[in-house]
Formats: C-alpha cells, sequence, structure tokens
C-alpha cells in the first residue's frame, strides 16, 4: 500500500545480498568466459585451472571430464566441484553441459581477520 507506512513487499537485507551475489556471480562468469575465450585464441594448447561445480556427484563427473583429457588436480568434499587442469577450447564447452552449474578460476584466496577493539 502506498504511503501506508508498512514496510510489507520491500526487500530485505537477505533478499539484496542475493541480488549482489547473483549480480556479482553473473559480472565474474562475464569475465571469465571472455579471458577463455582470449586465451584460446591466443595460446590453443595452455592449460587453465579452474573449479568446476557440479550438479551431481563428483564421482560421476570425474570419469565425464577424464574421457575429455581433464587433470583432475582436486576432489572437494564439502562442496560438489572438482579442481581441474583444462584447455581453454575445452572449459568454453564444458560451461555448457547441464551437469555444471558454474565454473570459476582456481585462484589463491586470503582471508583478512579485523582486529577486536
Amino acid at each position: 500500500m502506498v504511503g501506508s507506512g508498512s514496510k510489507a513487499g520491500l526487500p530485505g537485507r537477505k533478499t539484496r545480498e542475493k541480488i549482489w551475489y547473483y549480480w556479482s556471480e553473473m559480472k565474474e562468469r562475464g569475465e571469465l568466459i571472455e579471458k577463455l575465450k582470449r586465451v584460446a585464441r591466443e595460446h590453443p594448447k595452455r592449460g587453465v585451472d579452474l573449479i568446476v561445480h557440479l550438479a551431481k556427484p563428483p564421482s560421476e563427473a570425474v570419469a565425464l571430464l577424464e574421457e575429455r583429457g581433464v587433470k583432475i588436480r582436486h576432489r572437494y568434499s564439502l562442496m560438489k566441484a572438482v579442481a581441474v587442469e583444462i584447455s581453454a577450447q575445452e572449459a568454453l564447452r564444458l560451461e555448457k553441459e547441464t551437469w555444471v552449474t558454474r565454473i570459476e578460476e582456481d585462484r589463491e584466496v586470503h582471508i583478512l581477520r579485523e582486529k577486536e577493539e
């Protein structure tokens, strides 16, 4: 209702966080796809390190990945994902598979802890 002062229907903090996460994830995906296209064009045989998130258990997906010549670097136990070394061309094809939920660069991540006052 307009002018009622009611906050019903307004997005809460959780909704905004989900929207931001979705937007940032889509932005990152677009940047990664462009980067993979560039690497595939300029260095077709160069391998790239990725994390592949899966819709099926990793044990089922590993065989499919290995058939494609993908090197499995790590199998994650807390999430349905594997770290792989793969050609950029194959990564672009893999990204379109229905059993792949997303791909991301496998890179070093640092966590900083703020001091409590």
